[in-house]
């Protein structure tokens, strides 16, 4: 299972493993089962539903999906290995100065954001979080607590074994992917694959059309009936794949933003000693994270 976080190749090894053959990938990515503590990005909340998307899979194909909030979320982690001791882990980190920007876009595109500037959308953490206090769930649009990667991995390594989570640095993946791919391969105890370069299967995207968007999210009373009636008429996988072509329709490709100077020192400053926590915890060197200038003694 791929536990995220979001913005940092997660679908990029899902995709790539959704063609090896002896891997199956349900059409839903993120169906996110098992999250309870942020319960608009659960996409399926019944038993049967989820054990419906596998139902393909052959009995000696190992299953892998991607459902990226978990990295958040300790408790989620402990009803996966409830359902399953043997899961495995996979836990994707990007640099947090191309990470936010990322995710920030990531989540205009899904209505979940609605101030476009950045800069403003970091300032108002303050409020963000006084609001998040009023409901009982994590508040995803806090940008300030998207990359808090040495908090999340110690709540992590306190409900899944060592041996049982493997940790991959975006930026690794994206310049030595062949290595990557491989040591995922090893990881899964599959096949190797052999690739030369990655293909981009996540680009930046904007909405063409958000009310389009905003009913797709509708949950209002005749929405909700709607939807029902659909996934009975059409089944739920076929009605999962529709809306997935919806999504594609209405989306275009957009820019990669970047943060301006003052900005990315704010980052920085914010997640140096998060990522100091990090870097101790997984034993990585992080070496591509050159902004945060490790020192020889931190």
């Amino acid at each position: 299972m791929i536990i995220g976080a979001p913005k940092s190749g997660t679908t990029t090894i899902f995709d790539l493993f959704s063609t090896h053959n002896e891997i199956f990938t349900p059409i839903i990515k993120e169906p996110h089962f098992f999250l309870d503590e942020i319960s608009d990005q659960k996409t399926i909340s019944d038993t049967g539903t989820y054990q419906k998307i596998f139902a393909d899979a052959a009995a000696d194909e190992k299953i892998l999906e991607a459902s990226v909030w978990y990295y958040r979320t300790p408790n989620a982690l402990k009803r996966a290995l409830t359902a399953n001791p043997e899961m495995k882990f996979v836990l994707c980190v990007r640099n947090p100065v191309t990470m936010v920007p990322s995710l920030h876009g990531q989540l205009l595109h899904s209505l979940l954001e609605d101030e476009e500037d950045l800069n403003k959308a970091w300032s108002l953490a303050v409020h963000r979080r006084k609001k998040s206090q009023l409901f009982p769930k994590i508040s995803l649009t806090v940008y300030q607590d998207a990359a808090l990667y040495g908090t999340y991995l110690e709540e992590i390594l306190s409900v899944v074994p060592r041996d049982k989570l493997k940790i991959v640095v975006f930026e690794r993946l994206i310049s030595e992917p062949s290595t990557v791919v491989i040591e995922l391969c090893d990881f899964f105890q599959v096949e190797r694959l052999e690739i030369d370069n990655l293909s981009n299967t996540n680009p930046r995207t904007a909405l063409k059309y958000k009310f389009v968007k905003r009913l797709m999210m509708n949950q209002s009373l005749p929405a909700r009936f709607l939807k029902k009636l659909s996934k009975s008429l059409l089944g739920d996988i076929f009605y999962y794949k529709l809306v997935k072509t919806s999504v594609a329709l209405n989306s275009r490709k957009t820019a990669r933003p970047t943060l301006d100077d003052i900005l990315k020192e704010n980052v920085i400053a914010h997640y140096k000693q998060e990522v100091i926590r990090f870097r101790h915890l997984s034993g990585l060197d992080l070496k591509e994270w050159g902004e945060f200038n490790f020192a020889k003694r931190e």
